[in-house]
């Protein structure tokens, strides 16, 4: 987890951290706890309504603010590989759907993004606004998937687990529950991606 990359941070880096860079770094750790505290807690209430099918709660997401905090969350994994994050959105990139949903299904998406690209590479977040949705890409440079390996996800949702580039361990809702989320906020869900050449994750969310 992201406090796990910050508080490992601390623990190999410390001699060489200024008293300002230990201060932020424990203030990015209480945040993330609070974050994970939140989504625990929503996930929790949505587990226990699946038999009552729990219908979202659809507000307006400014995107801009859900990934500028989804990134502040996963902050410390960021660091710990080095990776290089950009986000590019264009104007208006404005999407109504449940905010914790669509939060905890890019979460999932980025978090994976880093547990399976090396040190060093890239993740890339983009908007493409259209007349009646918003295109999210999420393309990272890491060791990408097979064809089989996207049919079983884009079917049913489940592949072998397989640990990240630096031997991370499973993370995150699982890819049913992220489709799940995607589908009872009226979006779509397509991924292109080979082995060694990342992967693009590709989500489209209705903009009214």
């Amino acid at each position: 987890s992201s406090i796990l990359g910050f508080a490992e941070l601390l623990q190999n880096e410390l001699p060489k951290l200024s008293q300002d860079e230990i201060k932020e770094i424990s203030i990015n750790i209480g945040s993330s706890a609070s974050s994970v505290y939140e989504l625990v807690k929503d996930l929790l209430e949505w587990s226990n309504g699946q038999e009552k099918e729990i219908l979202p709660e659809k507000t307006v997401i400014d995107l801009e603010d859900l990934f500028n905090k989804i990134i502040s969350v996963l902050a410390g994994l960021i660091v710990k590989k080095k990776l290089k994050v950009s986000i590019s959105l264009e104007s208006n990139s404005i999407i109504y759907a449940d905010r914790n949903m669509i939060f905890s299904v890019f979460q999932n998406i980025i978090t994976n993004a880093i547990k399976f690209t090396p040190e060093k590479g890239t993740i890339s977040i983009i908007s493409r606004v259209h007349l009646n949705f918003v295109k999210i890409i999420v393309e990272d440079s890491g060791i990408g998937m097979n064809k089989e390996t996207i049919n079983n996800l884009m079917d049913n949702g489940m592949i072998r687990s397989r640990n990240g580039t630096n031997g991370e361990i499973g993370a995150g809702i699982g890819f049913i529950t992220i489709k799940d989320f995607i589908q009872k906020n009226n979006g779509t869900l397509s991924i292109i991606s080979k082995v060694d050449r990342g992967c693009l994750i590709k989500v489209e969310f209705p903009r009214t």
